[in-house]
């Protein structure tokens, strides 16, 4: 069986990858990509217990993504590129030497994407190997000066967590805070707040944050009391109607407007919320 038509066959798993293709070298990208994850499930089929953790470059819209071979991430692309689940409203597009905050960048498409289009983004993740694959994006990209980015959780205060990866699917991986105030396990995830860590960084001003933490983004908010005065735009993913009511509610008392809200259609109570501060453009 020649390439092209073992590629034919598994092409409808990521076909959409090929529509947000601009060239042949970034279908070239793609093509690898299916290659390499078909070569590691038949490895994985052979050998159940094999560990496998290895990345791929993927070449859209002119960036660079990495992305693992085996998990979810890219569909992280349809997310932003199809879906244009964060280009929904104007004014929550970057502009020029706008500042952005981004906790939970997993492996950084929405920080590159945002960078590109001239923000300044600071971008937390505490998963290590999404945090190893962020770190290779913005040198693969040419953005070390225009992302900082940061191997730890956001929450309400500090601390130290676990990392929860369900099936491998590091989009949906999450950190369980421990009862300790010492780093516990040896593998311990580092929690620390936006109010603790931002002022630190010399961040005065924030233009867009945004929260995507798998349902800790009520705590994020708890702990950026100060920052959020300093903040104009928010878009915060919400996992279940209970936290989309409470983090509805905390922006009310925060002087934040919901101007709109997605839902996810594929996974149930789930989406964004996109808030603005009630005074920002002249509101």
């Amino acid at each position: 069986m020649t390439i092209l038509n073992a590629v034919r066959r598994h092409i409808d798993e990521a076909a959409y990858l090929y529509d947000f293709s601009h060239s042949l070298p970034e279908g070239v990208t793609i093509t690898w990509f299916l290659l390499k994850k078909k070569h590691m499930q038949l490895r994985k089929r052979l050998d159940p217990h094999v560990s496998l953790n290895e990345d791929a470059l993927i070449s859209l819209y002119g960036a660079r993504h990495v992305v693992d071979l085996l998990g979810s991430e890219i569909y992280i692309l349809d997310e932003i590129y199809r879906e244009r689940v964060y280009d929904r409203i104007a004014d929550f597009g970057p502009k020029p030497g706008s500042t952005v905050v981004d906790v939970g960048a997993n492996v950084g498409m929405f920080a590159v994407q945002r960078a590109r289009r001239g923000a300044y983004v600071y971008a937390f993740e505490p998963n290590p190997d999404c945090y190893r694959r962020l770190s290779r994006a913005v040198v693969e990209n040419g953005l070390t000066d225009r992302i900082s980015i940061f191997n730890y959780a956001i929450g309400q205060g500090s601390g130290f967590g676990t990392m929860r990866v369900p099936n491998n699917r590091t989009a949906l991986g999450s950190v369980i805070p421990l009862d300790t105030d010492t780093s516990g396990p040896s593998h311990a995830i580092k929690i620390i707040s936006l109010d603790q860590t931002l002022p630190a960084l010399g961040v005065e001003y924030i233009d867009l944050l945004k929260i995507d933490t798998e349902g800790a983004e009520l705590a994020v908010l708890q702990g950026a009391q100060r920052m959020l005065e300093v903040t104009q735009r928010i878009i915060v993913e919400y996992h279940s109607r209970d936290l989309q009511h409470r983090v509805g509610m905390f922006f009310s008392s925060r002087g934040f407007r919901q101007v709109l809200h997605l839902d996810t259609p594929s996974l149930p109570e789930t989406g964004v919320i996109y808030a603005r501060k009630s005074h920002a453009d002249g509101e």
